[in-house]
């Protein structure tokens, strides 16, 4: 999801700093893509469960006006029934405590930050029994992201059906949609 955004955003000409925690050959073909289609992008690695500097991707001057947060563990099945704190907290480490530094890090550093998407889940709602410590992690998020609204930062979380992703693999059919797709129009909401 953070691939097609980057694209999506970079084909509308915006200057794309991707992260990456593990998948730097990734990044860089998604970097490649955008500067073969005449837009500007870098990527940086940015691990959220470690100490960082928000400075390692706002370099030469760059500040962000907008904030894509896609940083998340791998996605597992719990077992119905049977809450798994430990799986629970792992979820909050990236969906709340590490959003939480980098948006702090970034308002301390930019004061041109006005906008930060940070993509949830329609399992909030629906709560599948396997997928309890993720839609509790990601309603949490939601609840936090409210704390960080101001007047001069806006805060969406859109709630994003079953994209069709690495996270997502299964031998199990399950329905998926195409990322470009779910992003594309993830994106409408947010500018409309």
């Amino acid at each position: 999801l953070g691939a097609a955004t980057a694209l999506l955003l970079g084909a509308a000409g915006a200057d794309v700093r991707l992260t990456y925690a593990r998948g730097a050959g990734d990044a860089a073909e998604v970097v490649s893509r955008i500067q073969a289609a005449g837009g500007r992008a870098t990527s940086r690695h940015l691990d959220i469960t470690a100490p960082f500097s928000a400075v390692s991707v706002c370099d030469g001057g760059w500040m962000p006006t907008q904030m894509w947060y896609f940083a998340t563990p791998p996605i597992v099945a719990g077992v119905p029934g049977q809450f798994d704190d430990s799986l629970y907290q792992r979820y909050r480490d990236f969906y709340c405590d590490g959003l939480r530094d980098v948006v702090s890090s970034l308002k301390r550093l930019s004061g041109s930050l006005s906008l930060v998407v940070v993509p949830s889940s329609v399992f909030v709602d629906e709560r599948p029994a396997d997928f309890a410590e993720y839609a509790s992690a990601k309603a949490d998020s939601e609840s936090e992201l409210h704390g960080l609204e101001s007047a001069e930062l806006r805060v969406v979380h859109p709630r994003l059906v079953r994209a069709d992703t690495d996270q997502t693999l299964s031998l199990l059919p399950v329905p998926r949609t195409d990322p470009l797709t779910v992003m594309s129009e993830a994106m409408r909401d947010v500018f409309s």
